[in-house]
């Protein structure tokens, strides 16, 4: 019995090793020839994607580097966790290949010790005022401790809901609050945001009708 578990171990070690000689490899050939944008962005793709194998990872921009030529400037975003109440968003920068796969990495959301913590100060998450990613959209009720929301996850547990939203048209938010007895209308000349928190045990939903800059407009459980 010693004996197989020194081999596995020892095997498992020789593996890991030939992996990281396979991705210098790689790296090296790459450096030693040009790299196409679509090439870095790619391979700066694939690497994330090893450590965040569930994430939706986007390449927002690929320019040439500022500080070394023949490498290129890429900005990616990852979102995890993205049916939770707080998905997880952060940013990571690439000068590739000049410096490998070193980044620079910036958080957005992130829930942490049953607080959800999301920084909307910044050109990504939050431009000119307006919640572009529906992450955030499902982030921001969380992070400013909407009570119905708080109360829904404190009986469910946060592990325990799933979350999503959608854009839709003021008219369609005025159905949505037709139906349930109100005869509030919605002015808004842009979409509204409707985010939905449903328990994976009772099955119950928390709907929030919400408008891009985060305000709570309308809330009703199903």
């Amino acid at each position: 019995m010693e004996l197989l578990f020194k081999t596995a171990i020892a095997v498992a070690v020789i593996v890991v090793i030939i992996a990281m000689l396979f991705l210098y490899w790689e790296l090296s050939s790459r450096l030693n020839g040009a790299l196409t944008s679509a090439q870095a962005a790619s391979l700066i793709k694939s690497d994330i994607l090893q450590h965040y194998p569930s994430a939706q990872v986007t390449i927002l921009n690929v320019s040439n580097s500022s500080m070394h030529s023949g490498s290129w400037d890429i900005l990616a975003r990852i979102v995890y966790n993205q049916t939770t109440a707080c998905p997880s968003v952060i940013s990571e920068e690439f000068d590739y290949p000049a410096t490998g796969l070193i980044n620079q990495s910036t958080t957005y959301s992130n829930y942490a010790n049953g607080v959800c913590i999301v920084n909307l100060n910044t050109g990504m998450a939050l431009e000119q005022n307006i919640i572009s990613l529906p992450a955030f959209a499902m982030a921001s009720p969380l992070n400013h401790s909407f009570a119905p929301l708080v109360s829904f996850i404190q009986i469910n547990g946060f592990r325990n809901v799933y979350a999503s939203a959608d854009h839709v048209d003021p008219g369609v938010a005025d159905n949505i609050t037709s139906s349930q007895g109100s005869n509030m209308t919605f002015n808004s000349t842009s979409a509204l945001w409707l985010v939905n928190y449903t328990s994976h045990s009772t099955g119950r939903t928390l709907h929030l009708i919400m408008d891009t800059s985060g305000s709570i407009l309308f809330n009703y459980t199903s």
